[in-house]
């Protein structure tokens, strides 16, 4: 369920692409289907879907289709409700949505430490690279 979420916030674009659609058809780098003359393209006989980039393998999996954490209609309309419960900040008294709503507020704050994280190495990083150019 997390890692659903997860997919959620950091590539919603997934969302509507099922496994069995990049299996058959060729996609972007940004995870839309590849067109030519206006027609989308199926994948050539022999060539891979690019699970080995893909959000929806964890880490360490094997990078194949079968190891995607898909993300189910339930799971997506458990989210839009959290967040619609969130945004009007009454949640209905129920124990379902009260569990659903801590795991999501943990993936939420997850996700925005390792955005925080990221921006702190890339300015680290960032400050190298000019400290060197002034220094030389």
């Amino acid at each position: 369920m997390t890692r659903g979420v997860w997919i959620i916030l950091t590539s919603p674009q997934l969302s509507a692409l099922p496994c069995a659609k990049c299996k058959a058809w060729v996609v972007n780098e940004d995870w839309t289907l590849y067109e030519r003359g206006g027609k989308n393209q199926r994948r050539p006989l022999g060539t891979v879907p690019p699970c080995h980039i893909c959000p929806k393998i964890p880490q360490g999996d094997e990078p194949v289709p079968e190891s995607a954490v898909e993300l189910t209609p339930q799971l997506y309309r458990a989210y839009v409700h959290y967040r619609r419960c969130r945004a009007v900040g009454r949640f209905p008294d129920d124990d379902l949505v009260e569990d659903n709503a801590r795991i999501f507020l943990a993936v939420e704050e997850q996700v925005e430490s390792s955005r925080m994280e990221r921006i702190e190495l890339s300015m680290r990083t960032l400050g190298a690279v000019l400290g060197g150019l002034f220094r030389g």
